[in-house]
């Protein structure tokens, strides 16, 4: 892995170790596997949501590739790949995907119906990356993007999980915060200043708490 592939990180304060979960400061590769998600909801569900969410697996490459694109074409400025490039990818990359593996790390991506949200879990190592999160607009604000949370960090292995969002994105960040993310840290991304947040998975706080908070 070359320097130029790792981001650079500005010069914001780190939280301490007690509220950081990672064992030391993040430098993930550029790329696919490190490709900002920043699509989440912050509003508190309302209307609980029956939608079946399931892990994609061999045979879902097509179910996947379609829904990443309409991800990519609702909110092009909250991912690291645009749509263009990914509508160009070749069916061996969405086929390695659903295999389980995004470059050479392993994964596990959830589709809610049939394409309604996603999400995809990557094993970092020493703890776990949230990346390509989207709902559609008709599903946020159900709840939807709760259980895929939910999901990814039950796969996860490690009990430190992370992600990132846009700085400019306040609804995004309001809604991992909701859900008992914090921010430790900030660095330059492709679009702008980047939040990475992390969360114990002892410390994921229900949907249902986190409504009734005022």
């Amino acid at each position: 892995m070359g320097a130029s592939g790792l981001r650079g990180f500005l010069s914001a304060p780190r939280s301490s170790s007690a509220t950081d979960c990672r064992h030391a400061p993040h430098r993930h590769p550029s790329g696919d596997a490190a490709e900002p998600e920043r699509d989440a909801d912050d509003s508190t569900p309302s209307t609980p949501v029956t939608i079946h969410i399931r892990p994609l697996g061999p045979g879902d490459e097509q179910l996947l590739r379609t829904t990443r694109l309409r991800a990519l074409r609702d909110a092009p400025a909250a991912f690291g790949t645009t749509y263009e490039v990914a509508a160009a990818r070749d069916d061996d990359f969405w086929k390695h995907q659903v295999a389980g593996h995004l470059g050479d790390q392993r994964c596990a991506t959830w589709v809610a119906g049939d394409g309604a949200g996603m999400i995809t879990a990557l094993d970092d190592g020493d703890h776990t990356e949230l990346i390509q999160v989207w709902v559609t607009p008709e599903h946020r604000g159900t709840g939807l993007v709760d259980r895929l949370l939910d999901h990814a960090i039950q796969w996860s292995r490690h009990d430190c999980i992370e992600l990132d969002v846009g700085a400019a994105n306040e609804r995004a960040r309001r809604a991992y915060e909701r859900l008992g993310f914090i921010e430790v840290g900030r660095h330059a991304g492709g679009t702008g200043d980047e939040i990475t947040m992390t969360l114990r998975r002892r410390d994921r706080r229900s949907p249902r708490a986190s409504r009734s908070t005022p």
